[in-house]
């Protein structure tokens, strides 16, 4: 839930619109009525994790979003399975105002702001 609070705050602060699940379900369920260019994908949620929802998006006929991965497991094999799962990026947590910042410029491609 913090960490949640924090990358509402952080995204906002660069005037970006931001929306919360709360599982891999309702990522799915958000992805079918509603296009989303980036998704900070927690790896550990509950019903489906981040590693399973990402895998099940990348098979929809949708437009792709850009999927980062926010995770306290900063293994080599934890980010090889992001990798592999269809994530484009990963960010350790706890995530801050500055390890976001330096990472924006990466993503803004395919973000829009509101």
């Amino acid at each position: 839930m913090l960490n949640q609070k924090l990358i509402v705050r952080i995204m906002e602060h660069f005037g970006y619109q931001i929306d919360i699940v709360e599982n891999g379900r309702e990522v799915l369920h958000k992805l079918n009525s509603q296009a989303y260019d980036l998704i900070f994908m927690d790896v550990q949620m509950p019903e489906l994790d981040g590693i399973e929802t990402t895998q099940a998006l990348r098979q929809m006929p949708i437009n792709q979003p850009y999927v980062v991965a926010m995770t306290a497991a900063a293994a080599p094999e934890d980010q090889e399975a992001c990798f592999a799962a269809g994530m484009k990026d990963y960010v350790v947590k706890p995530i801050s105002l500055t390890k976001i910042r330096a990472l924006i410029p990466k993503w803004s491609e395919g973000v829009r702001k509101s």
